[in-house]
């Protein structure tokens, strides 16, 4: 009995942390997916974002720090490891996220495949060299005209402790054929930490990207 009381004290714990989308980062802006036009996410795309949209749906090309919005960076969703051991390290970070120790963030990917698959999987090659270096496959479920990936959950240590975001991603098709990634991060962690991982998601919890299609 005391076994099931805790699995379910562990179910409510995770379900009230858990992610949901914001549809006004993509109202106007996307095309709704189903299963006969999926098909037209095949392709390859510009391995960092040309823009981002606010959650009114405006969107706002990306000049500068071009490497924090690498698509790998974001569909991988890796949480660096951060040494904090007092308020001055916290404020350190916020300053300065510590995005050199996300390798993702650093690596060379000149471009990213995406290939649809039958069965529902999709599967992201990275290239270098025009040569798939690296890829990445998930279970996609189509829901409200996106393609939902699973919701995950990564933890990084800070004060000693483990600190949590449950994150959840959507892939959508922008009417220009551009491809829309779209982030629900929730912080799972005590209040000093939560604004430390919210900083390595730009200060809130949802982001929404668009990457060009080159072919």
């Amino acid at each position: 009995m005391i076994k099931y009381f805790f699995s379910i004290i562990t179910l409510i714990a995770f379900y009230s942390c858990s992610t949901s989308f914001n549809n006004g980062f993509t109202n106007g802006n996307s095309e709704k997916l189903n299963q006969r036009n999926i098909s037209q996410l095949n392709g390859t795309y510009e391995i960092f974002a040309s823009g981002k949209y606010n959650e009114n749906g405006r969107f706002t090309a990306v000049s500068t720090n071009k490497k924090k919005y690498s698509f790998h960076n974001k569909i991988e969703n890796k949480l660096p490891n951060m040494k904090v051991k007092d308020l001055g390290d916290i404020g350190n970070i916020l300053k300065n996220p510590p995005i050199d120790s996300i390798p993702s963030l650093t690596s060379n990917y000149e471009a990213f495949e995406v290939k649809i698959k039958p069965d529902g999987y999709l599967t992201f090659n990275f290239l270098k060299n025009d040569q798939i270096a690296t890829s990445l496959t998930y279970k996609g479920n189509i829901k409200d005209g996106f393609i939902y990936l699973p919701k995950e959950k990564n933890c990084t240590k800070i004060y000693s402790s483990k600190n949590c975001v449950i994150s959840q991603r959507r892939i959508g098709l922008a009417e220009d054929g551009s491809i829309i990634l779209q982030e629900s991060n929730k912080v799972d962690a005590s209040s000093q930490t939560t604004s430390v991982l919210l900083s390595l998601f730009e200060g809130n919890g949802e982001n929404a990207y668009k990457y060009k299609k080159i072919n």
